[in-house]
């Protein structure tokens, strides 16, 4: 299972609340993503959005048009 949360600090006040209670799953991964990252993936979205992603050594390229942002997410916990 792998959990995205996004939203700057709002998703870091949810995770400082919740983190000690997930040890017990050890198939668990938290991922998140900076508020500046989403902002800049929510600018490449649109009703005929075509947008290619790209993975490498856990670093992301998103693409749409002429537009490319790059994401590197926050491992908050690895699953076991």
């Amino acid at each position: 299972m792998i959990v995205s949360p996004y939203g700057g600090r709002v998703a870091e006040m949810w995770w400082d609340k919740i983190k000690g209670s997930t040890n017990r799953f050890g198939n668990l991964e938290v991922t998140s993503f900076s508020k500046a990252v989403t902002r800049a993936l929510a600018k490449l979205a649109n009703r005929a959005m075509k947008i290619q992603v790209n993975t490498q050594d856990g670093d992301v390229m998103a693409s749409a048009d002429e537009s490319i942002v790059y994401v590197t997410p926050m491992k908050w916990k690895g699953a076991a």
